[in-house]
């Protein structure tokens, strides 16, 4: 059997599994054995041994020099004996039919039914002299994933406290701002998000613990199993591979359950009507953990067509909401940008050089709108008005559009680019050639480390770094056509599938998807070519290719 392959690893281990002297046992006292007489059966310690020595000269005693020669230790047989379900049981037969080690009580409530359940004594006995080496490796691995998952978690654990840290900080800085009548409201929004914190915490600490049970579990099994050594005992090699095998059953399905590392981070959605409706809120934000899933209850249309407008039906390819709550929206058909207010009726509009393909707010009353052309088009927003400003022309088409820190982020199908305010100093961050449908639409991260890219010819959602390296992609056979994407002001990730008619909800970093938020189904008439989400009104704005009505989504978050 195998005597080597965890011994540096089990060295590094605070448990001790060992044989304690026979003599001081028997006063009630466990001190650690130094020495087996084989013809006593008993071991010694240090101090027993001398006077042993003088009494029975003849006897040969073995040292830990020569501990192969000691029998199997007590603290051995118990704990491979010892039935897992019935703690004062012992394990003394085995369910073939299962595959399972049992007490007599489990044979007794769950294998009375089974026709072969043997002594694993004669069980044993039809089990040849297995090799621990493969298993035990099994077990060292396992261990130190284990390892690795419990640090991961641990360090979740303080990013988590750093980001509560963060946003008790913004809590207070907006209590200052409002002054005693915020007292009531921040003693609400403290215990929310403390509230969060502890649901938030309490699951990462359960993975801690489990990882910590299932360590030691593999620690003690491994530490019995090494400790069996070359000592031919059947029946106890045999139950210790039953165990080492359930147990890494155990612990890889629980690190395949959770080996995806999630960011854990709380953000806090301010409302920037609270001074004007202070009496009518219940907390000072909505505290919103980004890789919380949405859920879609309900539906409203409303039919954003004008007078002016053709006969076609109009194309919503991009949506703007403003601070003063209105929505700014770009309807490619009819070469239109429309104003409409917070209950979503058109306002004013203005006609615009060629179809909006995308659009991004820039100040509080400005927004720039991209064209297929090339064209960048400003446009100013003054007293429900919209005007036409500045306009830059680049060298390639605008596709999509994203503004973050000063700085424009414009798609060109095949490149994304950087750019400042006035159109100079332009920088390609990322390069999808050939094709003509590769770099799409684009979205940045509220703090600008990430920026979204669609591409509509692989189906793809492109995580980039602030400087065009690519972080992660992302695809589902569930989307399809990748086209419009938004994030939140708290990290939220929602992308359209155009040819799929779907929006998909991804987590923060747009590896994994959280939900599947409106299809077909769900009241989509037409693709979906954008989408925002009002974390504050708690509403989902659709925009669809050949359709008047804007769909509007009420939402709510999973618990």
């Amino acid at each position: 059997m195998a005597t080597t392959v965890l011994s540096s690893f089990l060295k590094e281990s605070d448990s001790v599994l060992d044989y304690c002297c026979t003599s001081c046992e028997e006063d009630s006292s466990c001190i650690v054995a130094e020495f087996f007489c084989e013809k006593c059966e008993k071991f010694y310690c240090e101090k027993c041994i001398a006077p042993h020595k003088q009494l029975f000269r003849t006897h040969a005693t073995y040292g830990r020099a020569n501990v192969e020669k000691w029998p199997v230790s007590k603290a051995t047989t118990d704990i491979l004996e010892k039935c897992e379900d019935h703690v004062n049981k012992g394990l003394k037969l085995f369910c073939e039919d299962h595959h399972q080690l049992c007490c007599s009580t489990c044979v007794l409530l769950n294998h009375r039914q089974c026709s072969k359940v043997n002594l694993i004594a004669e069980s044993a006995k039809t089990c040849g002299s297995e090799d621990f080496n493969q298993l035990l490796s099994s077990m060292k691995s396992n261990l130190q994933e284990l390892n690795k998952l419990q640090n991961s978690r641990q360090n979740t654990i303080l990013s988590l406290q750093e980001s509560y840290a963060e946003q008790l900080h913004a809590i207070r800085d907006m209590y200052k701002k409002l002054k005693a009548s915020l007292k009531e409201l921040e003693e609400k929004t403290i215990k929310a998000l403390d509230d969060l914190m502890d649901k938030l915490k309490s699951a990462l600490t359960t993975d801690v613990d489990h990882c910590t049970r299932l360590k030691d579990k593999l620690m003690r099994l491994s530490e019995a199993v090494l400790d069996l050594g070359d000592k031919e005992k059947q029946d106890l090699a045999f139950i210790g591979r039953i165990k080492c095998m359930e147990m890494i059953q155990q612990s890889e399905t629980y690190m395949n359950d959770n080996n995806c590392t999630i960011e854990h981070v709380i953000k806090l959605v301010p409302n920037a009507s609270i001074e004007q409706f202070l009496t009518k809120q219940s907390t000072l934000g909505v505290l919103i953990h980004p890789n919380t899933a949405i859920f879609v209850k309900g539906k409203t249309e409303y039919d954003v067509s004008i007078f002016d407008d053709s006969s076609n039906p109009c194309d919503i390819e991009c949506i703007v909401q403003v601070s003063n709550g209105h929505f700014v929206v770009g309807d490619c058909k009819h070469n239109s940008i429309k104003l409409l207010d917070q209950h979503f009726k058109v306002k004013s509009h203005c006609a615009v050089s060629d179809g909006p393909r995308d659009m991004c707010q820039i100040t509080s009353s400005e927004v720039a709108v991209g064209f297929y052309t090339g064209e960048v088009q400003f446009i100013s927003l003054n007293k429900e008005r919209l005007a036409k400003d500045r306009a830059m022309q680049l060298q390639h088409k605008c596709i999509g559009i994203a503004f973050h820190l000063a700085k424009l982020y414009i798609t060109s199908g095949t490149a994304l680019y950087q750019y400042t305010l006035s159109g100079s100093e332009g920088i390609m961050l990322h390069e999808d050639t050939p094709g003509s449908n590769t770099v799409t639409k684009c979205a940045v991260s509220p703090t600008g480390d990430m920026i979204f890219v669609t591409n509509n010819e692989k189906h793809k959602l492109l995580t980039l770094a602030k400087y065009g390296t690519l972080l992660s992609s992302f695809g589902d056979p569930e989307l399809q056509g990748t086209w419009g994407v938004h994030v939140t002001p708290v990290g939220q990730v929602l992308v359209c599938g155009y040819s799929s008619k779907n929006i998909l909800q991804l987590d923060s970093e747009s590896k994994k998807k959280l939900a599947t938020l409106v299809t077909e189904k769900d009241g989509l008439e037409g693709p979906p070519q954008t989408v925002i989400l009002n974390s504050i009104s708690n509403y989902m704005i659709v925009g669809q290719f050949d359709k008047d009505n804007l769909l509007v989504f009420g939402v709510k978050y999973s618990q």
